[in-house]
């Protein structure tokens, strides 16, 4: 790659921070490389994943070998919350409110207790006191009338205000013990029948629909939702070696987003109406799992309601390519180098993961933008690699078969299973002779989603990897994000105004604010890059108009994303060691673990070992990144090397 327009390094705030470089070619200097099947497997997989974009870095550095989540708790997850910046950790407590919720409820209940050793009538007056010093009422007798009756609802005062409603009705639940509610701004006092939480109320509703009675079955009726308490209860889930949704969906809980299932991860979720012990009887049985900080809120989250993650990763066996013939000297000079790395960022790219565990979802993307659906289904279909022997006869068997209903019935019976749901829904559909573009259609839309998506990040990588050549420096014509009203801009996309940088302005930005577009047909391209986007296209076969041509569910608006980004909180530690999975970082759900364990540590105790001991290097890198980053793009950028998985798995651990 051309790096002719390399600056020289200014402070990563200016406007021209950092100097560019394309991949590393270890093999320009054969005399000092160890000619081994390592470096013939590092050179492979650069190539693999410059063939995804991957290609450039922001700084220049030699590159090195290391082991990346050789243990889950190699790979530390916390996300922080979108609403106070706090950072999820099994060891928070600061939000527990539980205990102060419930000794709130005790004392309502001793001076319930109190009040109910009056008399009725000293009852009454007493509440008609205090009613009278929130709102006002002068019908005693109507009140009296409705409480030896209990019939109709009674209208007991009009109150507009919430908070005065829910004072009246705290004296209601205090007083007089009776079901209440409010319409149309009115107080009403309700009997029994009416109250829908009541067992007059419940039993009532089942012997109009000769349900439970015709049965002969008596049911609990649900206990009402105290009104005092907000709705959503609010907790820290920390996992290991385990995926979110199984998790939250047994719970019934909501969550911010997704964490990865190989390694340690704390987020927040929340759950309606839901109780502190109920979730903790539900996951005392799960393997390193762990829910903590408990508190009440008036809000749920959804997906998107976090600031991002921050991440301690901890890479193993660090080796430089070149032979050591010093690892003091070695580990000096990474110190040094990961320091500057930390200190200006990295390009933005979209990390492997996101073309699918076997790289093919960028071809089934395609083929739909296409609108060649025999093709997508076909890439769906095709024979995958180390795949459990009856997944790899089912696939044998459809692509040998006739592709008719009846193939599709037989090999609907092997291929079912985990991770077979495309394959499953699209033999299915199959076999009730739907046609390919049905089969498509009938994924569910988050799949469809993935696969196009997936074109859009393949697209952007390279046209991200294109404009670093440009130089590592805002140039007339880039394309910048500024908040919303600041200045009026090109575009407006999630409240942030895109802004296109005219000549004479290139100071007033710096390249922390450079976006791109992901293709499609509701963003601009800046002019100078506007030739990459069709030329990398034209490589698929694809045009800009088939992102808004076809059917409306497979149509993308396309978005911004930014192409250099800071590592925020950043460190890093260097570490020497002997032990090949000794613990060199010891994580809070490592803390958690040996403060909750009856019998302590399950390890021992635990201890990271000391900086300077040790025949073997590791490091242990800590940074926060916004929820759009991927830390395996931060990882390559630290270690100017690749990580995707099938390169770590031929990574020796020493």
């Amino acid at each position: 790659m051309d790096t002719n327009n390399n600056a020289t390094t200014n402070s990563p705030n200016s406007a021209n921070p950092a100097p560019l470089t394309s991949t590393p070619t270890p093999t320009a200097k054969k005399t000092e490389l160890d000619q081994s099947s390592s470096t013939a497997s590092f050179d492979a997989a650069m190539r693999s994943e410059a063939s995804f974009g991957l290609s450039q870095f922001m700084t220049e550095s030699p590159p090195f070998t290391c082991s990346l989540k050789a243990r889950y708790s190699d790979f530390v997850v916390q996300e922080i919350s979108k609403v106070d910046g706090s950072v999820a950790s099994p060891l928070s407590s600061d939000h527990d409110n539980i205990k102060k919720v419930n000794e709130d409820r005790e004392m309502r209940k001793e001076e319930k207790n109190d009040v109910w050793k009056l008399s009725e009538e000293e009852r009454l007056a007493k509440f008609e006191e205090e009613l009278k010093a929130v709102v006002t009422f002068e019908d005693v007798e109507g009140l009296k009338s409705f409480l030896e009756e209990k019939r109709e609802p009674y209208k007991l005062c009009l109150a507009e205000d919430k908070a005065v409603r829910g004072k009246v009705h705290g004296l209601v639940r205090l007083y007089l013990s009776v079901p209440s509610d409010t319409l149309e701004g009115s107080i009403r006092l309700l009997p029994a029948s009416l109250d829908p939480y009541s067992n007059a109320s419940q039993n009532n509703q089942k012997n109009d629909k000769g349900g439970d009675k015709k049965r002969g079955k008596k049911r609990r009726a649900p206990q009402p939702w105290p009104k005092d308490l907000p709705q959503f209860l609010k907790f820290i889930l920390t996992k290991s070696n385990s995926d979110t949704m199984p998790i939250c969906s047994m719970l019934n809980a909501t969550y911010a987003g997704t964490k990865d299932k190989r390694g340690v991860t704390s987020q927040f979720c929340t759950i309606q109406k839901g109780y502190k012990q109920a979730v903790c009887d539900k996951t005392k049985r799960m393997r390193d799992v762990a829910v903590t900080s408990f508190e009440y809120i008036d809000a749920p989250l959804s997906l998107g309601d976090l600031t991002g993650n921050r991440f301690t990763i901890t890479l193993r066996n660090c080796n430089p390519l070149t032979k050591i013939d010093d690892r003091v000297a070695f580990t000096k000079e990474l110190k040094q180098t990961l320091g500057d790395v930390m200190s200006k960022g990295f390009v933005n790219y979209y990390g492997l993961q996101r073309f699918g565990k076997f790289l093919d979802n960028v071809t089934v993307g395609v083929n739909i933008l296409k609108q060649d659906f025999e093709g997508a289904v076909g890439v769906i279909m095709s024979p995958k690699p180390d795949e459990y022997s009856n997944y790899a006869d089912g696939r044998k068997m459809w692509a040998e078969s006739d592709k008719s209903a009846d193939a599709a019935k037989k090999c609907e019976r092997i291929l079912r299973g985990k991770g077979m749901f495309n394959e499953n829904k699209i033999l299915k559909l199959r076999s009730l002779d739907k046609s390919w573009e049905d089969c498509i259609s009938g994924l569910a839309r988050n799949m469809r989603l993935m696969y196009l998506h997936s074109v859009q990040s393949l697209v952007w990588n390279k046209a991200a990897s294109k404009r670093v050549e440009l130089g590592c420096k805002v140039v007339k014509g880039d394309l910048v994000e500024v908040a919303a009203g600041v200045e009026e801009g090109k575009s407006m996309r999630e409240n942030k105004t895109i802004v296109e940088v005219k000549e004479g302005e290139e100071d007033k930005y710096n390249i922390y604010d450079i976006v791109m577009p992901l293709p499609g047909n509701n963003v601009v391209f800046p002019e100078h890059s506007r030739g990459f986007y069709e030329e990398i296209l034209e490589e698929q076969g694809l045009t800009m108009d088939m992102f808004k041509d076809g059917k409306k569910e497979n149509r993308l608006g396309g978005d911004y994303r930014k192409v250099w980004t800071e590592f925020k909180n950043g460190g890093v530690e260097v570490i020497q060691y002997d032990e090949q999975m000794k613990d060199l970082y010891i994580n809070d759900f490592m803390k958690f673990q040996d403060l909750n364990s009856p019998y302590g540590s399950s390890s021992g105790s635990r201890s990271a070992p000391a900086p300077s001991s040790g025949r073997l290097t590791g490091v242990v890198v800590s940074f926060e990144l916004s929820s759009s980053c991927y830390a395996t793009s931060a990882i390559r950028e630290i270690c100017k090397g690749p990580v995707g998985g099938e390169f770590m798995k031929n990574v020796s651990l020493g």
